[in-house]
């Protein structure tokens, strides 16, 4: 199984191989990944009735989440910094090995080297920086909001302007939020990562602004996506990352609506 997912011909089968390892959680996966790691052959990667093409370092890489123990603690470091640091390593999705990386020296040039190349994710990590230069990207990567496509779209850049916003609550971004938000109230059809997202930054404003500014969704009860508003204020007031924030309950109490799978989302985790 180790030369399979070392040589093998297809690229599949280096990926199944490896899978087959990581799933007995084998000591062998830790040497094969970082043989690997530079592995860009495409595969198809098929889940029930959706399909997706990914590369072999990628999947190999992503086995750092998916397998909790897999790895020791150094082990991680060691493949998150070849990952970040190392070269040939362009096909990679960083974003998770960035942040795991957070205070590494040269860290930061490096995650702005990526977001300035098209990875919009990293975007997020520079707003942990709170750097006055990084102002003007994250205001641009929101001011993207009409330009996006309305579907899931959850890697566009106005949801990575959002996530930066998370991270960093500044008052400079709030007339691009209403902004954001008055255009979802308009639509037809919301963007449900936008609008939960949205809710969440508000909350962590934490103040009359943000009260007002989630109130505000609910004037009118027959807009388009109405059900949409109420779905995602309830998730993001239960976000189970962090503790519910009583100033905003009587807006979950009065607005809110739990979404039809949340219990099964709950399960899942």
């Amino acid at each position: 199984m180790d030369s399979l997912a070392r040589y093998a011909t297809y690229p599949a089968e280096r990926v199944f191989a490896f899978y087959s390892l990581a799933e007995k959680k084998s000591e062998r996966c830790y040497s094969i990944l970082l043989d690997r790691l530079t592995d860009k052959d495409l595969f198809w990667y098929w889940w029930v009735d959706q399909g997706w093409q990914e590369t072999v370092g990628e999947f190999m890489l992503s086995t750092i989440w998916q397998y909790d123990g897999l790895y020791t603690s150094e082990q991680i470091h060691t493949i998150d910094s070849l990952a970040v640091f190392g070269a040939g390593m362009e096909h990679l999705d960083k974003y998770r090995s960035a942040f795991r990386l957070y205070g590494t020296e040269g860290l930061y040039d490096r995650v702005r080297e990526f977001y300035l190349n098209g990875e919009s994710q990293d975007l997020e990590i520079l707003a942990t920086y709170r750097k006055p230069e990084d102002i003007p990207l994250i205001l641009e990567a929101l001011r993207e909001y009409d330009l996006n496509n309305p579907w899931s779209n959850k890697r566009s850049r106005t949801i990575a302007g959002l996530d930066a916003v998370l991270k960093w609550p500044d008052d400079i971004f709030i007339p691009v939020l209403e902004e954001i938000r008055d255009y979802e109230l308009m639509r037809g059809y919301p963007n449900h990562y936008r609008v939960e997202r949205l809710f969440r930054i508000a909350m962590t404003y934490n103040n009359d602004w943000s009260y007002d500014f989630i109130k505000d969704c609910f004037k009118d009860k027959e807009i388009n996506g109405f059900y949409v508003f109420q779905t995602s204020l309830y998730e993001a007031y239960y976000d189970e990352e962090k503790e519910a924030n009583a100033r905003f309950l009587p807006l979950v109490q009065k607005y809110c609506e739990k979404p039809d799978n949340w219990d099964d989302m709950n399960e899942q985790q």
